[in-house]
């Protein structure tokens, strides 16, 4: 009498546990991948807003070392001279002598409009705007991150034993900020020094200003 074989299969048990495991396994997996995509992204992000950072930090800091005249407010008109009244009349035209012959040198001047997510810079006698960053179409073009740009007062001092002598600062005080959703990436202050001397007293910033409540506008003037 021959016996008949059997035949085994997984019981329902062991399914189910099977499936358990599988599924703690898939858990872990995806956690492991999900952080890995998390921490390359936010290096991704950190890398990228150092450099807007640095952009922002050297650009600011290269225009305005250089100026002779220097003015921080919510809103300047660089289309009109009657913004540059805070500069002397005498030093609006300056005459020099080259040689023989006398020279007129007018200023050149500039504006920059400093907003959390754009960062505009406006020519004399050229009306295309240049995007330091942001864009025409207002989108954010820095990875959905915000610039804060603040610049400390300017405060002119007297001597203590001569009330007539002011004392001028040496440097302008400033410092950009880059966040997201309130967390920090880049943070960066420094000191703009004013090489030209005669600049020292014809800088207005009369209290600390910054974009991270309203956009503020720099007018600047060089003499070429």
């Amino acid at each position: 009498m021959k016996k008949k074989n059997k035949l085994r299969g997984f019981t329902l048990v062991e399914v189910m546990t099977s499936l358990v495991i599988m599924v703690i396994l898939i858990a872990i997996a995806s956690g492991v991948i999900i952080t890995t995509f998390n921490i390359f992204g936010r290096n991704a992000l950190f890398r990228a807003a150092q450099n807007n950072g640095n952009n922002v930090y050297n650009f600011i800091y290269d225009h305005l070392s250089y100026v002779t005249a220097l003015k921080i407010d919510e809103t300047v008109d660089i289309n009109t001279k009657d913004s540059l009244s805070f500069i002397d009349k005498d030093d609006l035209k300056v005459t020099v002598a080259e040689g023989s012959e006398t020279v007129e040198i007018i200023p050149y001047y500039e504006k920059m409009k400093i907003g959390s997510e754009s960062m505009i810079l406006q020519r004399k006698n050229i009306t295309e705007p240049f995007y330091i960053y942001g864009n025409k179409s207002n989108e954010n073009s820095m990875n959905g991150c915000v610039c804060t740009v603040t610049f400390s007062k300017y405060e002119i001092k007297t001597d203590p034993d001569n009330p007539d002598i002011k004392i001028y600062p040496d440097t302008i005080e400033f410092a950009v900020e880059i966040s997201r959703y309130g967390e920090t990436y880049y943070s960066r202050s420094g000191s703009i020094p004013i090489l030209n001397e005669t600049a020292k007293s014809h800088i207005y910033i009369p209290n600390e200003i910054s974009c991270k409540t309203n956009e503020f506008e720099i007018l600047y003037t060089y003499l070429h």
